[in-house]
């Protein structure tokens, strides 16, 4: 049995076990964990610098 703890990654196989997935504890309870499977810049803001080359 592992010991895990909230920030703590975890690497789970896909289904056909050709892959993984990186889940990040957020929660923990005394028989359960609450994993977060979103990347770790969603939700973040991003900024675009462009640099127009042309009007058609």
């Amino acid at each position: 049995d592992a010991e895990y703890g909230v920030g703590d990654v975890v690497e789970f196989p896909t289904p056909d076990g050709q892959g993984r997935y990186a889940g990040v504890v957020r929660e923990c309870g005394p028989d359960w964990l609450l994993f977060d499977f979103n990347h770790p810049l969603a939700g973040q803001a991003v900024r675009f610098d462009v640099k127009l080359l042309g009007v058609l």
